[in-house]
């Protein structure tokens, strides 16, 4: 059975995920590079579309600002999910 905790926890995963993959479409406008950010968590999908695609769209990260800080809280979000998939593992491998 899970607990609130780790309902909670999942949660908060699922929004950040929802914002990463917002974020990456604001910035290229493609579906489907904002699905594969949004479909791997924990940043896997964030690192496939920054090598495969936005260091194509923007040689050298000359992003406008406002771009920029929108991939500065997606990191920040991935930061949150690895923190909150510790607790959940901790919490399921620590209680017997």
């Amino acid at each position: 059975m899970i607990d609130i905790q780790t309902a909670f926890l999942s949660i908060i995963i699922l929004l950040c995920q929802c914002y990463i993959g917002y974020t990456i479409f604001h910035i290229t406008h493609e579906k489907v590079a904002a699905l594969i950010a949004w479909a791997l968590p924990l940043g896997l999908g964030l690192y496939f579309v920054q090598v495969g695609l936005l260091e194509r769209i923007f040689p050298d990260w000359h992003l406008p600002d406002n771009d920029r800080y929108w991939l500065q809280w997606s990191y920040a979000f991935v930061m949150i999910q690895y923190i909150a998939a510790a607790i959940i593992y901790m919490d399921f491998f620590t209680y017997s």
